[in-house]
């Protein structure tokens, strides 16, 4: 919270809802005997006890992460764990079952820990070590402490309420086909690469939908589509994820080519460990080959 000074990205760093973070905040306030934050509906700010709390709360940090690694090595030989951050961005269902996929071989992982979030919010993770790879949606550019690989791409389909769909609306849809519909749209910062290369589609096209802000959880922006408040654009990953008066449909075969999320595979450069090194091998020629041919099919 200290870092991001905004309820919803930290809360979406946490991969938790915004109420118990807040719950946790007033708990910890409670405490310390002292306001850490001061909140206002439009800013958030750390008190001068907030602010003298932050680096010796990060030292604590890292000295019970070296406490648990001196534990672990006292205790024998060390689990072969591995955390692994995956993107909310795709369905859940593009991934394949990593615990199958990446244990039981001599040279893989004896654990394997998944957690989703933004990819903004993994590739710090990512960098900061509390991960040891990540899949993300492609980045600008990547940091030079990391290393990035492509893994596929799919393209961006069309989620619109059932009641909202034009009369000649069986296969696919077209931008004019939307009409006055509101767009419900993401921050520049959540996803540069899309969004630039999504906003790019839509000059050359001539779409310049009103915009609502993105809800941050899939099943919000959902049930806000099926009540016909407005429409969004969808990795076709999510096609799986059924919603009772939401529709699916593709664009154009012209727009796809261009109107598509990239997934990158990311690990630290001076990654050196047998076993997450297995894990980038593996997850970087099966994930590719099985999506390309589920995105074919």
């Amino acid at each position: 919270m200290a870092e991001e000074l905004n309820f919803r990205r930290a809360a979406e760093r946490l991969n938790l809802s915004q109420p118990p973070l807040s719950r946790q905040i007033q708990a910890l306030e409670n405490l310390v005997g002292a306001r850490l934050f001061d909140r206002s509906p439009r800013s958030v700010a750390l008190t001068p006890a907030g602010a003298a709390m932050v680096a010796p709360a990060r030292a604590a940090l890292a000295m019970l992460e070296d406490a648990v690694d001196l534990a672990r090595a006292a205790g024998g030989p060390a689990v072969r764990r591995l955390v692994v951050g995956l993107t909310r961005v795709v369905d859940p269902s593009v991934f394949p079952d990593l615990e199958t996929l990446l244990t039981g071989t001599e040279d893989g992982a004896g654990t394997v820990c998944e957690t989703y979030g933004p990819s903004r919010a993994l590739i710090e993770q990512l960098q900061d070590r509390r991960l040891d790879l990540a899949l993300v949606a492609e980045p600008p550019e990547c940091p030079p402490d990391l290393v990035m690989a492509p893994l596929f791409d799919e393209p961006m389909m069309v989620a619109i309420a059932e009641t909202r769909l034009p009369p000649s609306a069986a296969g696919r849809l077209t931008f004019a086909d939307l009409g006055d519909l509101p767009l419900f749209w993401f921050r520049r910062m959540d996803n540069p690469v899309l969004y630039d290369t999504a906003e790019a589609v839509f000059a050359a096209a001539g779409y310049a939908p009103s915009r609502r802000p993105k809800p941050p959880h899939r099943a919000a922006l959902l049930n806000k589509v099926a009540a016909g408040e407005g429409v969004a654009f969808v990795p076709l990953s999510l096609e799986a994820v059924r919603r009772r008066g939401v529709a699916y449909r593709r664009l154009p075969p012209e727009v796809e080519a261009r109107f598509r999320l990239s997934v990158h595979l990311a690990h630290r450069s001076d990654e050196a460990r047998p076993h997450v090194l297995h894990a980038v091998r593996t997850l970087r020629d099966q994930l590719r080959d099985a999506r390309a041919d589920a995105i074919a099919s």
